[in-house]
């Protein structure tokens, strides 16, 4: 027994050949696990890594796709491969997701083809519901934790960025009862891991062959996990031990994860750990199987049997005499475009739901249990903005942790989808990065906000790219546009289309301190734009630095600042767009203008768009009527809608294709 409750194994060559017939990535493994046997193992394998390296090379399934972005914790990359149901983007529903994490010396592309063929095939039986399948990076031998030194924060990674980027990004179920955890090798570990520490999170476990090995591997191991992940320190290190974890505090997972180990060849260690788990009085469904430690076997023997497992644990309730809580589904969008919202409020006396289609509020009705519920629609396809009142009191909707937040208040989103899917929805194309910086603004003298959107292709790449500084509205901040907005979304959806060149797209934050009220102060913030944001741009980043490889527009209070700044600046910006925008301050420099043919010589597109029920609009007629009064070529556009998100996409979607010409 090691010292943090686990065991060790050796490791053979035979035991290598195995795995890297079925997953050629393990050779690698084996040769940083047994670097003394290298000669002997390249004259064993290298016949069998051959044929495994043609059979593994295949087109991947439809609807796989590797992503990345700048996680907002750590400041690092988190990359992740995700499989999306086949229906997701002419459904509009929302999904279970299930996480999967591979095994030493993998990454967020090992076993993607394996697993989601594993769960296309499980649902084609209908032994378990269509779900978006995520792989995490694991950096190769985590072992799914935070090294003592912070370089490795793997675990951070998954519990605060990963999981709330997919929540936000995806149409999931964002509840502990729709999400799972699975793993194998060192992602059972992990899985496990997880499942114990966080079962706020997940309510279904399932390892596969887990490396449940202890404190005596990690300090003998080759690769020094003990030194160089945990400081040689047996406590840190018994923060992610699933061993330490289960007996410090059996009753975290106790009744609230159903967790399924499927065994290959670590059987001692995994039998030991279910006899622990017994012992504590936790179910466990254990399984061993014939198969050697190769993921291929245990999914062709145990796969469809462990989706079923999922299946029947989704959303379970406790056993008797565990804490009860209802699971409540809100919002359902169905396939005919038709939404039910529900809300568990057992003791209210009235209740309705306040969305931005029709009159508001509708009145729900209460279940025997509490419940209450109202389904609207058909709707059009478009993101509606809703929120509850209870008894009087405005709420938000605690199943949904989809949000439009503003500077002192917040709504819930929900999407309902279109077939073929909209301009606006994720679809099976390339995908973009969104980073997420702080920065040090000399000119305002605070730290400030930046998303950056690149391209697919810019990690990869060495090109430079046009840049589009994207502003948002009073009271947003610089996520709306990606949060809210869709931009990165709409964009990846215009390359894929090839309507639009290939650019950056930056968005920072408009608010300054002390500023006037909805137009801002525009002058504090060009500072900061010109002196503060647009450096650390061009120093971070590969991008084009001369006035036609760059463009500013915004909506509302940032389409104010866009026309102000991008009118007064031809020398940096060659595109100007302001999309029902506060353009007082812009008009002011409008009519000042004695030679027009200059300002035209240098913009090669103004644009100004506004939506024929937007409290602005007249504003925006009386400056187009100036724009025109004066000789400033422009194109501009009056529209349906009013002051709201879905004019202000479309307006993007518009606009997009129209630069960098």
């Amino acid at each position: 027994m090691s010292v943090a409750g686990g065991g060790d194994a050796d490791f053979t060559a035979i035991h290598y050949a195995d795995r890297i017939a079925a997953h050629p990535f393990y050779f690698k493994e084996y040769l940083i696990m047994r670097t003394g046997h290298i000669v002997v193992a390249v004259g064993i394998l290298s016949a069998v890594f051959a044929a495994a390296s043609q059979a593994q090379v295949s087109a991947p399934l439809e609807g796989i796709t590797h992503h990345s972005f700048t996680g907002p914790v750590t400041g690092k990359e988190v990359r992740y491969s995700i499989c999306l149901p086949k229906d997701y983007n002419s459904s509009g529903e929302r999904y279970p997701v299930v996480y999967f994490l591979h095994g030493l010396g993998g990454d967020e592309k090992s076993d993607v083809n394996a697993v989601s063929a594993d769960l296309e095939k499980a649902v084609a039986a209908s032994a378990v519901r269509p779900m978006i399948a995520v792989f995490a990076d694991g950096c190769k031998d985590s072992w799914w934790a935070d090294s003592k030194d912070g370089n490795i924060p793997v675990q951070t990674n998954i519990i605060k960025e990963l999981i709330p980027h997919i929540d936000s990004t995806y149409r999931t179920i964002a509840d502990r009862r729709q999400r799972i955890i699975m793993g194998f090798s060192m992602g059972g570990f992990g899985a496990l891991e997880y499942a114990a520490k966080f079962p706020e999170l997940f309510s279904v476990c399932v390892c596969y062959d887990a490396a449940l090995f202890g404190w005596e591997h990690q300090v003998n191991n080759k690769e020094k996990t003990a030194e160089r992940l945990f400081g040689n320190d047996v406590e840190y290190y018994k923060q992610f031990d699933p061993w330490s974890i289960i007996k410090k505090d059996p009753n975290a997972i106790k009744d609230k994860v159903a967790v399924r180990i499927v065994v290959a060849e670590f059987k001692d260690v995994n039998r030991r750990f279910r006899d622990r788990l017994k012992e504590l009085d936790i179910d466990v469904n254990y399984v061993e199987t014939t198969c050697k430690h190769n993921p291929g076997c245990l999914f062709e023997q145990a796969g469809v049997q462990s989706w079923s497992f999922i299946e029947k644990n989704l959303g379970r309730a406790p056993r008797p005499g565990a804490q009860q809580r209802q699971v409540v589904v809100s919002p359902e969008v169905r396939p005919d475009r038709t939404i039910t919202f529900r809300l568990n409020a057992p003791q209210a006396k009235n209740v309705g739901v306040n969305v931005s289609f029709g009159r508001s509020p509708q009145q729900m009705s209460r279940d025997s249990n509490g419940v209450w519920a109202v389904t609207l629609g058909p709707v059009e396809p478009q993101i509606y903005e809703y929120d509850f009142t209870v008894d009087g009191l405005t709420i938000l909707d605690p199943g949904n942790q989809w949000l439009k937040v503003w500077s002192r208040t917040a709504r819930n989103l929900v999407e309902v989808g279109a077939e073929p899917a909209a301009f606006f929805q994720q679809q099976l194309v390339p995908h973009g990065t969104v980073h997420i910086h702080k920065y040090e603004s000399k000119s305002l003298g605070i730290t400030r906000g930046l998303y950056v959107y690149t391209p697919p292709g810019y990690e990869s790449g060495n090109g430079k790219y046009p840049v589009l500084y994207l502003l948002h509205g009073s009271g947003d901040n610089e996520s709306a546009w990606v949060e809210v907005g869709r931009a990165n979304i709409i964009v990846d959806n215009l390359l894929a289309g090839d309507k639009a060149k290939q650019m950056l797209i930056v968005m920072p934050y408009g608010h300054t301190p002390g500023q006037r009220p909805r137009t801002g102060n525009i002058e504090q913030f060009e500072k900061d734009l010109l002196g503060d944001v647009i450096p650390f741009v061009e120093s971070n980043y590969r991008v084009n630095k001369d006035q036609e490889n760059r463009a500013i527009a915004g909506l509302s209070m940032g389409g104010g600042q866009s026309l102000s700044i991008g009118l007064r600046h031809p020398e940096l910006f060659a595109y100007v767009a302001g999309f029902s925008s506060g353009a007082r301050e812009a008009a002011k420099f409008v009519e000042s203008i004695d030679k027009p043919e200059l300002l035209n010589e240098k913009l090669k597109l103004l644009w100004v768009g506004c939506g024929n029920k937007d409290f602005l609009l007249e504003e925006n007629k009386k400056f187009i009527n100036l724009l025109e009064s004066k000789g400033v070529k422009h194109t501009s556009s009056i529209t349906e809608g009013a002051h709201e998100w879905p004019v202000w996409r479309r307006y993007l979607n518009e606009v997009v294709p129209l630069l960098f010409k």
